[in-house]
């Protein structure tokens, strides 16, 4: 595994470093994704969107962003990985991308079109404005279903060992 910001092994162990944080959030999802197959009483896109935090935003806020900051987003649809739908304003990159994504969750711009429980049935929307109470001036949309496939995928871009 390599070294991230001169961290040891043993050190990105703990969740108080991005990747140990990230390994234990994706630990948990897993188990509640688990669960949910099981049909237990789990909320499964909940845990998705919270997952969103451990393993992309802050890994990011890290510094694990800058060998994949400028990856085209398009290139990164055609090797397999969801599409999100941008309704407002533009993500040419990755990097565009997770610092909308960010704002979004820091300042509670996340919407879903359904209390549905069932993964294949809810899209999330999540905006971005200047400032507070201002009309957002980006908007993005994205499945459930493709929320996971993102979290997975961009968790093996920045570390593929914590897939």
């Amino acid at each position: 595994m390599t070294e991230y910001g001169g961290a040891t092994p043993e050190q990105q162990d703990s969740r108080n470093h991005s990747l140990g944080f990230a390994r234990r959030t994706l630990k948990n999802l897993e188990y509640i994704e688990t669960a949910y197959r099981a049909d237990c009483d789990v909320h499964v896109v909940t845990q998705r969107v919270v997952s969103l935090l451990g393993l992309v935003a802050y890994p990011w806020e890290d510094g694990f962003d800058q060998h994949i900051e400028s990856r085209k987003l398009q290139t990164l649809a055609e090797g397999d990985r969801p599409l999100w739908k941008i309704c407002e304003g533009s993500a040419e990159t990755l990097g565009d991308l997770v610092h909308h994504v960010r704002n979004a969750i820091a300042h509670r711009r996340v919407e879903f079109s359904s209390d549905s429980r069932d993964p294949r049935a809810v899209e999330i929307e999540f905006s971005d404005a200047k400032k507070k109470g201002a009309p957002p001036h980006w908007r993005a949309r994205i499945s459930a279903d493709d929320l996971l496939v993102f979290c997975k995928k961009f968790v093996a871009l920045i570390d593929n060992p914590i897939g």
